[in-house]
């Protein structure tokens, strides 16, 4: 990192908040329903492209604790 990027503001863009989180199973695949900032959205997928997705948070969640 050099000193003229320290300089330079972070930006982000805003993300959703989520209230809540549903993962359904059935004959046809996996269903994964969110409610975030008042908006459902549902998404189908099967396992493996599910638990792809777990690990990522989870990975992320252990980038964010302190001391790391």
């Amino acid at each position: 990192m050099t000193t003229q990027s320290c300089r330079q503001p972070l930006i982000t863009d805003a993300k959703p908040e989520l209230e809540f989180a549903r993962v359904m199973g059935s004959s046809h695949g996996i269903t994964l329903a969110l409610v975030a900032d008042g908006q459902n959205q549902i998404f189908s997928m099967n396992r493996h492209r599910l638990m792809a997705l777990l690990e990522s948070g989870f990975e992320a969640l252990k980038n964010m604790e302190p001391g790391r």
